[in-house]
């Protein structure tokens, strides 16, 4: 059954005026496949009118990138319409905020070459059409300053400006009339922008390019509207970043809810970590430390091929917000990383992937891991006292339900299994070795590294509308791990031990990519590091599950780039807001002033007690850990 066309009435134009007065959201389909999008009460409209017969999807995601924008067609028949719409929109915008603002964005002439585009072409330039007068002048100005900060690859963008009556693409009549806007605090303002995203030859879109300029573009517009908003308007955002999109429209929904349960049908960590790993050691031990031991793996439960094909399902490319369509695709990507991988457990294949998600140790780091490695514990008097797997399962269990008082819909639980190594956190629950003994003196330090971090970001993902954050954005592990071990020592428990360990995980990384074997990297750690035989055996072991598994070089190093985030002024609180990167902290601020999420439900005790506080101003002093340890970590 075909859709009936939709129709600008005057029924139309008064209902959507009026949900704008009552700060209603608009999404609504307009004649021609045009679309109006509202999100809430805002001084400015972007327009973007489609020409007929030339379909120009790649300039609408340009416009669709913003809070407030209204995709029409260029059909004469139809511009009294739009344009009564457009004008009423307009002047409830005014009646709200003193002054409004729209602006039309076009393409311009494309690339001139007649040989392959190369990305030396690939210079942004926009052009800016501004009326001559002080308030057009104000935001030409702002916007020019602005899209000037653009970059695609090496190049910077260019903008020049034409002043005159002419604010419109030619052959198209202006939707505000400029003697209405002189006459109404309407703020006019054209954009003509240069296709470097396509290809002049065949119109073949780069869409790298695409999303790069629509990225740049609409971070350079929210500044020039936050500049407009403050000065001219009674609107007065917090931040640029608050002008942004603020509501999350189905399409995003469904393209996070794909992604999430593309990851659910697989646990990556649990399948390449061997199954019998006690076993292991004794095999290891009975061999007089020579024979590399045997090592069991988890059936993989899934076809890699139908994960792959359910992974690529979801329609990325529908996700109208430029920073989330990046996060998601960085997602699809370290997925897709992650099935080849399980394909190629115990085979040379695995250590290639590995290296694609977790890369190796650099020279800093390897630098830094040597100097703790120097380092030597002071050795104590007492003996060393472990407690079981089930005692320390109370304890973690009685941590547990002191988050549950404040956040009674944590649903956590504890888990003793044979199958696992050491202590780790799946899918929100503790999972710990049936085999376990932990030294006494590590056993808080260890309940805040996996519950006050792990499973406390697990839960405030899972409060987020993005269930994205529960599960994990792509590389969000070494930020995991960073926080965990700084959670270590913030309740005073991260011994040089525990820091001898993290380095020598991070040589044994090294050893191993450079081809040494597990018997050559398990002596470089007891003769070279002064390591006991079983600490070498659990490091080798963790480095060596899978085929060569460098994740264990992120840990050092994550807890090297959170002290380095703390001591530049860097919020920790919002670190906590669920499984993000390091590198996702500046877009997720950009999210928490949009209120796209929430801020961090719940935070690890540790930051209001007055040993915390005292151990986390101490950051700002130390700026590596070396300097920590001196300085009386």
């Amino acid at each position: 059954m075909l859709r009936k066309e939709p129709q600008i009435t005057d029924n139309m134009v008064v209902a959507l005026s009026q949900r704008v007065r009552e700060n209603k959201r608009i999404r609504r389909n307009l004649p021609q496949l045009g679309r109006i999008h509202i999100d809430r009460q805002l001084p400015f409209l972007c327009l973007f009118r489609q020409r007929v017969g030339r379909p120009e999807p790649d300039m609408q995601k340009l416009a669709t990138s913003e809070a407030s924008y209204i995709i029409c067609s260029a059909r004469r028949s139809l511009h009294s319409d739009f344009q009564k719409l457009i004008m009423a929109i307009l002047r409830t915008q005014i009646e709200l905020f003193g002054t409004t603002l729209i602006m039309e964005i076009w393409s311009g002439p494309p690339l001139k070459s007649e040989e392959p585009v190369s990305t030396e072409l690939l210079e942004p330039h926009f052009k800016i059409y501004a009326p001559a007068g002080s308030s057009q002048s104000l935001f030409a100005g702002a916007l020019q300053r602005t899209l000037e900060r653009i970059t695609i690859g090496k190049k910077r963008s260019t903008v020049s400006m034409s002043r005159g009556k002419v604010w419109h693409p030619k052959r198209l009549p202006p939707i505000v009339p400029l003697e209405v806007s002189h006459s109404s605090n309407i703020i006019t303002c054209g954009l003509e922008i240069r296709p470097i995203f396509k290809d002049p030859n065949n119109g073949q879109i780069f869409p790298a390019v695409l999303r790069q300029l629509q990225r740049g573009f609409s971070v350079a517009l929210r500044r020039a509207l936050f500049s407009f908003s403050v000065k001219r308007t009674s609107y007065q955002p917090a931040h640029f970043h608050s002008i942004g999109r603020r509501s999350v429209v189905k399409a995003v929904r469904d393209v996070d809810a794909k992604i999430a349960e593309s990851a659910s049908q697989f646990d990556f960590l649990l399948q390449a970590t061997p199954t019998n790993t006690h076993e292991a050691w004794l095999e290891f031990r009975r061999s007089k430390y020579q024979k590399i031991p045997e090592f069991n793996y988890r059936p993989l439960p899934a076809d890699p091929l139908k994960l792959k094909r359910n992974v690529y399902r979801a329609p990325v490319e529908n996700v109208e917000d430029p920073a989330l369509e990046s996060l998601f695709r960085d997602k699809i990507e370290e997925l897709d990383r992650q099935i080849t991988m399980l394909q190629d457990i115990n085979t040379p294949k695995f250590l290639h992937g590995s290296l694609q998600l977790y890369g190796q140790a650099d020279e800093a780091l390897l630098s830094t891991a040597f100097e703790i490695l120097e380092l030597r514990p002071k050795k104590s008097r007492q003996k060393t006292k472990y407690i079981s797997a089930e005692v320390f399962a109370l304890k973690a269990k009685a941590e547990i339900d002191y988050l549950r008082t404040l956040a009674p819909d944590l649903s956590t639980v504890v888990k003793l299994r044979p199958d696992v190594a050491g202590v780790m956190v799946s899918e929100g629950n503790l999972l710990i070795s049936t085999h376990s003994e932990i030294d006494e003196r590590r056993v808080e330090a260890l309940i805040q590294h996996e519950v006050g971090t792990h499973v406390l970001t697990y839960h405030n993902g899972r409060q987020q509308i993005f269930k994205q954050l529960s599960g994990g954005f792509a590389g969000y592990e070494e930020l995991q791990e960073g926080l965990a071990v700084l959670a270590e020592y913030l309740v005073g428990g991260l011994s040089l031990t525990r820091l001898r360990t993290l380095a020598g995980r991070v040589v044994a990384v090294d050893c191993m990519v450079d081809g040494a074997s597990f018997v050559e990297t398990f002596r470089v750690l007891c003769d070279n590091h002064r390591f006991t035989r079983k600490a070498a055996f659990n490091i080798v072991l963790r480095v060596a599950r899978g085929g060569i598994l460098t994740k264990d070089v992120i840990y050092l190093r994550g807890l090297m780039k959170t002290i380095k985030y703390i001591a530049s002024g860097g919020k920790l609180e919002n670190l906590y807001v669920g499984k993000i990167g390091l590198q996702h902290s500046v877009m997720m601020q950009e999210l928490l002033w949009r209120k796209v999420v929430k801020p961090p439900p719940l935070l690890p005790k540790f930051l209001s007690t007055e040993e915390g506080k005292d151990r986390l101003s101490k950051l700002k002093d130390h700026n590596t850990i070396i300097e920590l340890i001196n300085g009386g970590a």
